[in-house]
């Protein structure tokens, strides 16, 4: 994130938002109630040109508001590739910012739960010792595949993600972030939902994948998903049935498993706006000292 205030009185604080593309505006004036207008110039080779006035004022109306600007007046978003360079006049000066870029490069710190349990489902039914009988192990696959014409391949196993709920927040803490790495982190405790189909075309079959599924998840509680903060509470719930009398496709057999565990639900972004632009201390008529960056 870069944000910075140029002059006193008026004074000018700008911020650039740290997904980019945002650029919050501050316009102040203590003494100063004249017309006034916060004016976006587009800044090529240092030269200011191109400029829209994105709001002003009268007499009498302080210019003490926020600007949120994401291309105003432009219909698109401001464009990542130019400068923006912000000028507030009064009737008694004119301020304004650095050339501004809107955009930066975002690095995003997946949360790797929804892998973790998808990899174990996936190596665990590979591995299974099958009973006399069984003539094929399931993939585990996020969609079913269709075979020829329309004809599923069974068994199968299909799984996603189906439900994530923020649950709670630690009193007093908001996204941790770094903004000497420009680093944003957010941990919070989540209900994660996930939805397991197991289809066979037999019953025998389709009980056996379904107690399988079960105890690989609750085989991964203890050792994987409690170390990483995401066993505070979990459950199970399973409705079987069978599917017949469609002209489409053949009768199979199937069992929904709804698989749920609370906990850490954690992701980051790490972006490239440099840390400081620039520092000038200013010392007023009164010796105080004003630090612009």
């Amino acid at each position: 994130m870069i944000s910075g205030i140029v002059g006193t009185d008026p004074a000018l604080k700008y911020t650039i938002a740290p997904t980019g593309g945002v650029i919050v505006l501050e316009p102040s004036a203590s003494d100063d109630f004249g017309d006034w207008t916060l004016t976006r110039y587009v800044s090529m080779s240092g030269s200011a040109v191109s400029g829209v006035v994105l709001v002003q004022g009268v007499a009498g109306q302080p210019p003490t508001q926020v600007l949120v600007d994401i291309g105003d007046g432009l219909n698109i978003p401001l464009d990542p590739s130019s400068l923006y360079l912000y000028e507030f006049t009064t009737p008694t000066a004119t301020v304004a910012t650095p050339p501004l870029s809107p955009s930066c490069s975002i690095l995003v710190e997946q949360d790797a739960v929804n892998q973790i349990l998808f990899r174990a489902l996936q190596s665990g039914i590979q591995s299974l010792r099958l009973p006399a009988g069984f003539k094929n192990t399931p993939r585990v696959m996020h969609a079913m595949p269709l075979a020829g014409a329309g004809v599923p391949t069974l068994p199968a196993v299909t799984f996603n993600e189906t439900l994530l709920q923020q649950q709670d927040i630690p009193i007093g803490q908001d996204v941790d972030s770094d903004w000497q790495s420009n680093r944003y982190q957010i941990a919070t405790q989540s209900v994660r939902h996930f939805t397991v189909f197991v289809m066979a075309s037999n019953v025998t079959e389709r009980e056996y994948y379904k107690d399988a599924v079960i105890a690989i998840f609750s085989s991964l509680l203890g050792p994987v998903l409690e170390k990483i903060g995401n066993n505070v509470s979990h459950r199970f719930q399973v409705s079987s049935s069978q599917l017949v009398d469609r002209t489409t496709e053949p009768g199979f057999y199937f069992s929904e498993i709804l698989l749920e565990f609370c906990g850490l639900y954690s992701v980051g972004i790490t972006t490239s706006y440099g840390l400081i632009e620039n520092i000038d201390v200013v010392f007023n008529e009164n010796l105080e000292i004003h630090i612009q960056g």
